[in-house]
């Protein structure tokens, strides 16, 4: 038998340079895009986490005051760029031991429509009924959420 001429068999030792430049561009793409949605992503979970945590401090300050607790009354004050839950009748007479601040990105913008800064929304006692209702704007990078708070005390986001 006869063994073929090794010397015609051309041998692939690896990649030209045009496939090499073409993978490359190809994960350019993909990672640019990736980049591109992940922060999207980003701030659609900082838009609802702020949702979330207000709606969350809104409850406990409801409850709060239909329990009675420190046998006062219970409220959230609402800052540009983070929240406070507060005991006492309005922010400014609050007994500031029992605050708990919740902040948020410097980026997201928090309002409720009211003039004043920082807004209140306080719980009557033992019903948990707002002395206003209220409606609370959240924004980030032209995203927007709302949190609204109506007359017989019902939290709900849209």
């Amino acid at each position: 038998m006869k063994e073929p001429f090794l010397g015609s068999i051309k041998k692939n030792r690896g990649f030209t340079l045009i496939e090499l430049l073409i993978v490359l561009a190809i994960g350019a793409m993909a990672v640019g895009s990736l980049a591109l949605f992940g922060n999207q992503f980003v701030v659609t979970q900082e838009l609802e986490r702020a949702v979330e945590l207000t709606k969350n401090e809104l409850k406990a300050a409801q409850a709060d005051s239909i329990s009675g607790t420190s046998d006062s009354v219970w409220g959230v004050a609402i800052f540009p760029n983070y929240i406070v839950r507060f005991q006492g009748e309005n922010f400014n007479d609050r007994i500031q031991a029992f605050d708990l601040i919740t902040n948020f990105s410097s980026a997201l913008l928090i309002s409720s429509g009211q003039e004043e800064v920082p807004s209140e929304i306080i719980f009557h006692r033992l019903d948990g009924i707002p002395e206003n209702p209220v409606e609370i704007t959240f924004t980030l990078n032209n995203k927007t959420k709302m949190i609204s708070v109506n007359s017989q005390g019902l939290i709900s986001n849209e």
